[in-house]
């Protein structure tokens, strides 16, 4: 039952990946996907993801629509 404990996704749409947000939204979203619930606050994504303050005021138009239109 180890894949209980763990979140599954396919190697194969992974490594499709380009955009660098999108590889690193792509394991959060599996995981939303897998149980249903992914609560992270904002100032945790921002360092998740690597945000510097210009892609911050942004970060629909730059990154985040952007990567969920890749994934």
């Amino acid at each position: 039952n180890l894949k209980d404990n763990f979140t599954y996704y396919e190697l194969g749409e992974f490594v499709k990946l380009k955009n660098k947000y999108a590889i690193l939204l792509y394991p959060l979203l599996m995981q939303y996907q897998n149980t249903g619930v992914y609560i992270v606050d904002f100032s945790k994504l921002v360092e998740l993801l690597g945000l510097t303050p210009g892609l911050i005021k942004n970060l629909d138009g730059r990154v985040l629509i952007p990567a969920v239109n890749e994934i």
